[in-house]
């Protein structure tokens, strides 16, 4: 009798904890598809460099989702990260140094999406017409 008391006050303390847990990851979850819903309306997709995310490898540990400071730009869903909003992401990689698997690798747009960003000359000038830079272009290279 003592067993079984003991059992089910163990699966109340459990349910005190997993119960608000899994209504919180529920929330996460609506609001990263909502997320993802949005982006497909309002993106044509990453326009430079942006993450590349191997599933196969992900963990759904969501350090890269917490990491990137553009917001919800990565979320998870199913468990596992993908890219909800790619025209807000800048491509500085800090999602691919948090990933602690490595399932996140940094790739360039096709040269069609990418045609318009500015390369520097060997004059260190832009290669688009009025285009003055006061500062660093490694982000579009």
């Amino acid at each position: 009798m003592d067993t079984l008391t003991s059992l089910a006050i163990a699966i109340i303390v459990l349910s005190f904890f997993v119960i608000p847990y899994r209504r919180k990851l529920r929330k996460k979850e609506a609001a990263a598809r909502q997320s993802q819903e949005k982006g497909k309306l309002h993106s044509s997709g990453p326009q430079a460099q942006h993450p590349h995310i191997d599933n196969t490898y992900c963990i759904g540990c969501a350090s890269c989702t917490n990491v990137c400071p553009e917001g919800d730009v990565l979320a998870l869903l199913g468990g596992k990260a993908v890219i909800v909003n790619a025209h807000k992401c800048i491509g500085h990689g800090l999602c691919a140094d948090a990933c602690p698997v490595g399932a996140i690798t940094m790739v360039t747009a096709g040269p069609s999406v990418g045609a318009d960003s500015p390369f520097l000359t060997p004059e260190y000038e832009t290669t688009v017409p009025t285009f003055l830079s006061s500062g660093n272009l490694a982000a579009w290279l």
